[in-house]
Order: C-alpha cells, then structure tokens, then sequence
C-alpha cells in the first residue's frame, strides 16, 4: 500500500543527524516518481545487502507471519521465478524476512514496526523451524512495534520480555496529506459524504446504507475508486484529498478507514462479523483497528446490515442510530484526539530506537 511505503518519511525526518535511507522490496525494483522528488526501492535478494546499516527496519504488513510466507510471498515468488520449488522459496522467505541464520549483531540492528502476525495459530507455532526463527527475531530486535494489540500480546509470550510492544498501522505517520493544498474540482460538490467499497462482497447493499446517511445528511454521496487506476503517488493525494474534505466517509476497506481516522473524518467501516483470520485480506484486521482505538462503535457487521434491510422499518433505524452516532462530533473528536496521542507516544519510542537512545 502506498501510503504506508510513503509514511516512512513522516518517522525519518525525525532521526537525528544526516540520514542515508535505502529501501528494499523481495519482489523487484520500484520506482515512484511524483513531482516532490521520488521513492525507490531496491530488490532485496541477500541479508548481505544489510549489514553495511546501522538500523535495519521490516515496515508494516504480514511480513513475519507463515501464511504469508505460503500465500503471498510464495505466488509473488513464483511469478518471478517459475522454476523455484516451494521449498526453496519458503528457505529465501526464512532468511530475507525471518533473518535465519542471519548474524546476532545484524539482529540487534533491527527494528520491527507496524506489522501484524494477528492471526498467529498454535499450531503455527508447533512448526519448530518457524517457531525458533520469530522468536529468535523478536527477541533480539533492538524494538519491536506491532500495529494490533493481538500481535504485541503474541510477541511478549514469544520474547517473555515484559515490554511495550503495541505499535500503530505505518500509514498512521503518513503527513503529507495533512497540508495538502486542495484544488478545487468541479466535479464535486462542496459538500459531501463519501463511500468506497471493495472488500466485503456486497458492494450494492453497502452502497444503499451509505447513501440513506447521505440523503439524512442532506449532502451529495461520492463513491471513490480507492483501488486500480490512475496509480501513483499523485492519484494517491487526489484520492486523500477527496477523503479529507468529506462530511463522512462509509467503507469496507482497511485502508480507506486509517486514512480517514487520521485525518479526523468520521468514517464508518463495513465487515463481516463471521469472517475468519486466513489470509493478509480478512475482515477481521478491520475489526481489530477499530476496536483496539476505541472505534467500536463505528464498526458495522455486514450481517446486522443484511439482518436490518429486511425490513424497511428495521433499516430506517439501522441508518437513524448510525447519522445520530456521525452527528456526535464531540465524540469522535475525543476517539481522534486518543488515536493521534497514541500515534505521537509511539512515534517517541521509535525515534528513540532509531536514534540509539
């Protein structure tokens, strides 16, 4: 997610001294160009490419957890490399992202932040290869900042270090929208809620229920396309811009709802209760953001929705009980407020890592 990749520059302006910032991605060589300058990062083969640094950082997703070594990471592989066996990707995996085998004084350079192994299983952990190299990383990591509260608690039982260990999601840092000069598009109204969906496979009954709080709201529904095309760093801003000056935003996705959170605008997020944690794309990660930052009330199940429209009198008061709760903007002003100390405790605790304090 490009947001994320971008929120490191919203942590490393604040490391002192000059600074040189390498970037590596396991996939292939990136480039981002946009006119405030560029980002790109290297293709990451050997840990040897790291030891010349004097902190090394593994930033935001599921980097660490083993379903994304067989998911993820294993089908990216492979389309790069067709003739590597599983086996030998699962050993690379080990080893660029794992550091197995890698030096302890490499090791201790490390810093782990905003990651998330929240569907962690026992039986994961039976696997002792696995077991032995998360915890072997985990422990000797110089910090370690997990972005869910399940993902600190499984990394004190690993490291049996009474530590803190409960982090934010990276786009949290991400700065560049918030003095973002808005130009104005004909297009949209001036004002507006806004809805975007994608992820929980009823996009049509999403859509009903965000334009109910609209018509309530008495302001126009936009629906933004958060992903494909224009890609880039300035169809991101665009996109951000759009977020930031809604009334509200109504949305199933993960990354719709961070950077509506952080930018102080009301937003409510759609997913299904009964969804299972197999997987980077789960519901369940949208879940745990919002209750862990006090959100819960900003949840929706995808099955209350479906239970309330059944009845036309049961989703009147569905929508009512949700406008009332986007028109207590007290409320949300308090949860936003937490969510923004929460943000700056931490990123306190990170420079200091980085700074070597």
């Amino acid at each position: 997610m490009l947001s994320v990749d971008l929120a490191t520059s919203g942590v490393l302006s604040g490391v002192e001294g000059e600074v040189e910032v390498a970037y590596f991605c396991t996939e292939q060589t990136v480039q981002y160009t946009y006119s405030g300058g560029e980002h790109r990062y290297e293709l990451y083969e050997s840990v040897d490419q790291l030891v010349e640094f004097d902190r090394v950082i593994f930033w935001g997703d599921f980097l660490h957890w083993i379903t994304y070594a067989n998911s993820d990471f294993y089908r990216r592989s492979r389309r790069r490399d067709p003739e590597k066996s599983y086996s030998e990707i699962l050993d690379q995996w080990y080893k660029l992202l794992l550091l197995e085998g890698a030096p302890l004084e490499l090791k201790r350079r490390v810093v782990c932040f905003g990651g998330t192994i929240y569907g962690l299983r026992e039986e994961q952990l039976s696997n002792r290869r696995y077991h032995e190299a998360l915890s072997s990383l985990y422990r000797e990591s110089t910090l370690v900042l997990m972005r869910d509260v399940f993902s600190a608690g499984f990394v004190s039982q690993l490291t049996q270090k009474p530590v803190m260990t409960f982090g934010c999601d990276c786009a949290l840092f991400y700065e560049n929208v918030t003095n973002l000069p808005y130009q104005a598009n004909p297009e949209l109204p001036e004002n507006y809620a806004l809805c975007s969906f994608g992820r929980s496979g009823a996009k049509q009954l999403s859509k009903v229920f965000a334009k109910h709080l609209a018509r309530l709201a008495g302001v126009q529904l936009i629906d933004l396309a958060w992903f494909g095309k224009p890609m880039g760093v300035e169809a991101l801003h665009n996109r951000l811009s759009v977020i930031k000056r809604a009334k509200f935003v109504v949305t199933d996705i993960y990354h719709v709802s961070v950077n509506s959170l952080r930018e102080g605008v009301p937003v409510l997020c759609i997913g299904k209760g009964g969804g299972r944690v197999d997987g980077s794309l789960s519901d369940k990660k949208k879940e745990v953001f919002f209750r862990q930052h006090l959100a819960s009330d900003y949840y929706i199940y995808l099955e209350e929705l479906h239970e309330a429209v059944r009845r036309d009198e049961d989703f009147s008061k569905f929508c009512d009980s949700y406008f009332k709760l986007i028109e207590k903007g007290a409320l949300f002003e308090s949860l936003h407020q937490r969510l923004i100390a929460h943000r700056e405790q931490v990123r306190s605790t990170l420079l200091g890592a980085l700074n070597g304090d």
